[in-house]
């Protein structure tokens, strides 16, 4: 089994690769997960065992990754972020190999401490994406089509035009001040 799928990945050692396919089935037949699921964890944990086996000069069989410490785990961590991952696939490879550790520590009760105090990458936020123009033309049509009082549909295409063209969220629109109104 390869370590990753780059073509200068490491052949992973049999004795750490075995241990990786019954993790692999388990997360299959006992915990149900998807077939991409599967293959997207495999490639994570089997990237991460190559990294410890040429990291540590021998097979990362499962009483030898229960020894690794911290420096270990930021070792590959920078190794990934010099290949270019960013921080959301660091987290995903990293909730892999948890998983991994965890699987470990039950049916062999090897327990690692130091993949629990390794801190999850942070990962940024993304930005709002804007409504398309006639997307929120729709919106706005069919709030002034709504069945109520002509002040409250005239009301609520206000507020939907503000937000929508001022780019503001609900609680920014509601801190608009009175006097910053145009008209009296």
């Amino acid at each position: 089994m390869r370590a990753a799928r780059d073509p200068g990945a490491v052949l992973l050692d049999p004795a750490a690769g075995e241990p990786l396919a019954r993790w692999l089935d388990y997360l299959t037949a006992t915990r149900g997960r998807a077939a991409l699921t599967r293959e997207a964890y495999g490639t994570s944990v089997a990237g991460f065992l190559g990294f410890m086996q040429a990291h540590l000069g021998e097979a990362p069989v499962p009483a030898r990754l229960a020894a690794l410490a911290i420096a270990d785990f930021r070792a590959w961590m920078a190794a990934r972020r010099m290949q270019g991952v960013g921080a959301r696939t660091l987290a995903r490879d990293l909730a892999a190999v948890r998983g991994f550790f965890a699987w470990i520590e039950e049916t062999q009760g090897l327990h690692c401490p130091a993949v629990l105090a390794l801190a999850t990458p942070k990962i940024r936020p993304g930005l709002p994406r804007p409504v398309a123009a006639n997307d929120a033309v729709a919106v706005l049509d069919r709030v002034a089509a709504r069945p109520a009082a002509p002040w409250i549909a005239a009301r609520d295409v206000a507020v939907l035009t503000l937000l929508w063209s001022a780019g503001l969220r609900i609680g920014e629109a509601l801190g608009v001040p009175w006097r910053a109104a145009p008209l009296g």
